[in-house]
């Protein structure tokens, strides 16, 4: 399945995450498994797979690296029926791995981050899963030490008005040298780690 025919797919999958925001993190994640011989893209908060399949697809194509989806399986996220399908939002997370074929590039863990013992490198770190300051803090600081000096970091929900802890948090890094703006695209900024 080619690029544009996985984007039709994925455009009908409940989330938020837009075709250019899909765009830009597949670009992103191909730049950052080139860049490296080793490491890992590590994806906090799944929700449905918007996400995941970019970031899947894109060390499928590349042929090296490896996604880890982590998103824990509570009350109103992973497990919860979906109202429009009927189905757990954890079935349909499946499901689209597995029409798009990814299941060999894409490992879920179903647990809080913080409770993930992470001691790998890491390229590319996708934080989207809850955007109260503690919650992204507490995501941000249990990875951060392991992305390569040179590796992304995106944040979705960047730029939304309605979600302003996200642009508070992510300037805040930006401001200290943590973190360099690489390219933005709607709700979702892609960083690089200094």
């Amino acid at each position: 399945m080619n690029i544009e025919a996985m984007l039709g797919y994925v455009s009908n999958l409940p989330g938020s995450c837009s075709q250019e925001e899909w765009r830009l993190l597949y670009a992103s994640a191909m730049e950052a498994v080139s860049g490296f011989s080793h490491g890992n893209v590590v994806e906090v908060g799944s929700y449905c797979g918007r996400v995941t399949t970019a970031l899947g697809c894109a060390v499928r194509n590349a042929g090296r690296g490896k996604v880890y989806a982590i998103h824990p399986r509570e009350a109103g996220l992973l497990g919860v029926p979906y109202p429009w399908t009927g189905k757990s939002r954890r079935r349909i997370f499946r499901h689209n791995l597995d029409i798009l074929k990814l299941n060999e590039w894409v490992t879920t863990i179903e647990r809080k981050p913080i409770e993930v013992a992470w001691t790998s490198p890491v390229y590319f770190l996708v934080i989207g899963r809850l955007i109260d300051m503690a919650s992204l803090s507490e995501d941000f600081s249990h990875f951060f030490d392991r992305v390569e000096k040179g590796g992304y970091v995106a944040f979705h929900d960047y730029g939304n008005p309605n979600l302003p802890n996200v642009n508070s948090f992510v300037e805040d890094l930006l401001s200290q040298g943590k973190l360099s703006k690489v390219k933005t695209e709607s709700h979702l900024i892609v960083t690089e780690k200094k």
